[in-house]
């Protein structure tokens, strides 16, 4: 039988409720909580936060690579109560997807508001980063760029591969911010070299 994540996300999401998924089966601690922004055509997005309840960006996923969602157990109540009470900055907005795949959409999103992305591969071994490039329905090219933002060409791959997608988070943010601002970082590091 198969397990009902599309039911438990979407009631999730009418409730506003926080939920955790686990999607690793080497590590139960391997998760990502939020509110759920979307779910359909099989697949999902959360708008994340981290443990203190600062926003974190987007995870999407497809349902059949859910291992176990937790939903209104403690680490859930806590993150909801904080969101709730705690004054947090909402970082970037993207715009809930109603219908049509989730993850293609979000990759289009991403394009359109020239935000780094980090997109992990179906075996769980591979993952790649940097601006969507090019995109359709079969074949992702991202722009990559390395941790101190400085390009490091091109990757393509097939969109079937693509097992999950995290923007918005503070990784990405952090390589969006050296990316605009590489001349000014590299000045820096050349000054602080002397």
């Amino acid at each position: 039988m198969k397990p009902p994540f599309e039911e438990i996300l979407r009631q999730a999401k009418l409730n506003d409720d926080i939920v955790s998924v686990h999607y690793s089966h080497q590590n139960y601690d391997d998760i990502y909580c939020g509110r759920v922004d979307c779910v359909c055509d099989g697949e999902f997005r959360l708008e994340t936060y981290r443990r203190h309840g600062r926003p974190d960006g987007w995870f999407a996923m497809r349902l059949e690579d859910i291992i176990l969602v937790d939903v209104g157990g403690p680490f859930e109540l806590r993150l909801a109560f904080l969101l709730a009470h705690r004054p947090s900055p909402r970082g970037l907005c993207l715009p809930p997807i109603e219908q049509g795949p989730i993850l293609l959409t979000t990759l289009r999103q991403a394009r359109d508001a020239n935000l780094i992305v980090k997109v992990h591969l179906t075996d769980g071994q591979y993952s790649l980063g940097g601006l969507v490039h090019e995109l359709d329905a079969e074949e992702l090219v991202v722009s990559s760029f390395d941790t101190y933002g400085a390009q490091t060409g091109q990757e393509a791959v097939r969109l079937d591969h693509v097992r999950s997608i995290e923007l918005g988070d503070a990784d990405c943010l952090m390589v969006q911010y050296l990316r605009e601002h590489q001349a000014k970082f590299l000045q820096f590091k050349q000054e602080h070299r002397q």
